[in-house]
């Protein structure tokens, strides 16, 4: 497989089931190694950088309940993932609200305890910590997966108004080719 995106862009990658999608993903983030040509994001090799990786990129699973605290809100989700990336508490809260925001938050949901938001909802609170520190990359695989029609185009026009607000490429994975529509 060989693509590329340039600096803002929304890049689909369309495939079956069982094509290779994912890992295609998991090369790019760092978890398996290629066996065989190479890998860069954000102009770095994959292979010789990966501990620079985790800081360009943000990810986004396929399957939500693998990132995400039930007992935590989203913000207490964010402060978590945050404190990952060496983020201050106060930076960690304003991305997120800022992050979070535009994904359609509002107060109430943004401080409800994630087992009790709706499948779409604990969607995007994955999303917003992918986004987290702020990666100039990120990447998701199959974010509408589970979702009903309607709520896979609201999480993908809320994908498409993150790369424009502010300005991340983004490389989402899919074996939906409605997909095509939201991409540059």
């Amino acid at each position: 497989v060989s693509f590329f995106a340039n600096k803002g862009e929304f890049l689909g990658i369309i495939g079956a089931s069982g094509a290779g999608k994912t890992t295609v993903l998991r090369v790019l983030t760092g978890q398996l190694s290629p066996t065989d040509g190479r890998a860069f994001v954000g102009g770095m090799d994959v292979t010789k950088k990966r501990d620079l990786i985790s800081l360009l990129v943000g990810y986004v699973p396929q399957l939500e309940h693998i990132s995400l605290y039930y007992d935590f809100s989203a913000l207490e989700n964010a402060q978590f993932f945050g404190r990952l990336f060496g983020m201050r508490p106060k930076e960690i809260e304003r991305r997120a609200r800022q992050v979070l925001t535009i994904l359609g938050f509002d107060e109430e949901l943004m401080t409800k305890d994630i087992d009790k938001l709706s499948g779409g909802e604990r969607k995007r609170v994955s999303i917003s910590l992918g986004m987290i520190h702020d990666p100039p990359v990120l990447l998701l695989d199959e974010p509408t997966t589970g979702l009903d029609a309607h709520l896979r185009h609201e999480t993908l026009n809320y994908l498409k108004e993150l790369n424009f607000e502010l300005g991340t490429t983004q490389v989402i994975i899919s074996h939906d080719l409605e997909i095509v529509d939201y991409c540059t």
